[in-house]
């Protein structure tokens, strides 16, 4: 029996290895980075998050040109990255983020300078702006053990996340590490966009980590389900972003950071109209 041709078209986007690869491995990054983006959020760490994603361009072209592992060489960078506006943010007289966006602007610089002595234009465009379209199942296998990684530990450092997030004070007071707690959220924050930027590039990582996590906040719902939803809509961002781009034609990419912007746009729109609703309104609505 032969597939029904409107189904047919309707999977025609994921259909062989070329598009269940690519949106297999969107739906993996971006569900982990859905739930991160959530805590990314709360701590009001995005700037430090698009600053990331911008600095680690130099691991990004130099793992490049060796031919050695993106996701190592994005890690690489943002070690690097995050030691060098630690510094700029030492000279006097100077205000943390105009030091981190000088900081930045050399950084993204020495990437484009490395890339220019050797990397094709070609290369260089993919790792700015990703290649999502070139997955392949070792890709995959490498999303699945990162999605796999990242959910097992914002498990484990769920209820200190919470309490530093929420209520600082007492969190000194039932004894978390204010500080240790600080050092782990970045440390998963730096994992996470460089794993982003190895899918969407260096430019778009940012809107892996925030558009999820946006698309849901606003709709106030408690704690744990709104970490759930940002998973799935940041799952989601990455098959629809594929859709746009076989449909439209545009690139996956660029189709990915839009669906993204969406998403967010989305749920800026629903967290208005819940504020605009009675109180009892919101309640009931909240309870189901």
């Amino acid at each position: 029996m032969g597939t029904d041709p409107s189904i047919a078209s309707l999977l025609a986007p994921l259909g062989g290895d070329f598009g269940s690869t690519s949106a297999s491995e969107l739906a993996l990054v971006g569900a982990a980075c859905g739930a991160v983006g959530v805590w990314v959020v709360y701590f009001g760490r995005a700037f430090l998050a698009e600053s990331f994603g911008h600095a680690l361009l130099p691991g990004l072209v130099v793992a490049a040109a060796l031919g050695s592992s993106l996701v190592v060489g994005a890690i690489v960078g943002v070690i690097v990255a995050y030691g060098v506006l630690l510094l700029a943010q030492r000279a006097p007289r100077t205000s943390d983020s105009s030091a981190t966006a000088v900081g930045v602007t050399l950084l993204v610089a020495i990437g484009a300078l490395i890339a220019s002595q050797g990397t094709g234009s070609a290369r260089f465009e993919s790792l700015l702006f990703g290649d999502p379209l070139a997955a392949t199942w070792r890709d995959v296998a490498v999303a699945a053990a990162f999605a796999l990684i990242v959910g097992l530990f914002l498990s484990g450092f769920h209820d200190r996340f919470a309490a530093l997030a929420f209520d600082p004070q007492s969190a000194r007071t039932i004894g978390v590490n204010v500080g240790l707690t600080g050092a782990l959220l970045i440390g998963v924050l730096a994992v996470a966009i460089a794993t982003a930027a190895t899918v969407a590039g260096s430019l778009l990582a940012l809107a892996l980590l925030t558009g999820p996590a946006l698309g849901v906040i606003p709709l106030r719902m408690r704690l744990g389900a709104t970490l759930l939803a940002a998973s799935v809509v940041g799952a989601l961002t990455g098959v629809v972003g594929i859709y746009i781009s076989y449909y439209a034609n545009w690139p996956a990419s660029a189709s990915v950071a839009l669906a993204a912007c969406a998403f967010a746009a989305s749920g800026a729109a629903g967290g208005a109209w819940l504020a605009g609703r009675p109180p009892s309104a919101r309640g009931a609505a909240q309870a189901t």
